[in-house]
């Protein structure tokens, strides 16, 4: 009895370890830090404002695709793996940026502010190089100890997405 109480012990010890290196980190909150600008859910699910925190309203799929250079035409793939359609205004636009946003689940050995707080960020030459039916796509890198992963991303277009 004895030793197959030190048995599962060990073996719990083991296995507590190799779960949690699987799991993810899901950041729970975020700033769009851009003056003037808004993101708005097609599906009305959530609005973010400039100046304020919110909290991250979901999370997409990895889907493996995020770990190399990020493509304008990669949005469709995003679209697949969870990525929401939304409507993004900016400061001096009459008319709003369509775009695909994802919120990624990040590895456990990510760190820095990335991983703890999105800090969402829309420079204007990325908006002025979604004119014209052209793709924009920005997005935040997280540092981890294997290398740098994206936290999140968002693609913009002045034509449909979708």
């Amino acid at each position: 009895m004895i030793k197959s109480r030190a048995f599962i012990l060990r073996f719990m010890f083991l296995l507590v370890p190799l779960f949690l290196v699987g799991c993810a980190i899901l950041v729970k909150e975020g700033t769009l830090i851009t003056p003037g600008t808004s993101i708005e859910a097609i599906d009305g699910s959530f609005r973010i404002e400039s100046g304020q925190s919110f909290n991250t309203p979901f999370h997409s799929k990895d889907c493996g695709a995020w770990k190399g250079v990020l493509d304008a035409a990669d949005y469709k793939t995003g679209i697949g793996c969870g990525g929401k359609r939304v409507l993004v205004r900016a400061y001096g636009l009459s008319e709003p940026l369509y775009g695909v946003l994802m919120f990624l689940p990040l590895p456990p050995t990510a760190t820095g502010p990335a991983s703890r707080s999105y800090q969402l960020e829309i420079p204007q030459n990325y908006i002025e190089a979604a004119e014209g039916g052209k793709v924009s796509v920005v997005y935040e890198s997280a540092a981890a100890i294997d290398g740098s992963y994206i936290a999140w991303i968002l693609w913009l277009s002045d034509s449909a997405l979708w």
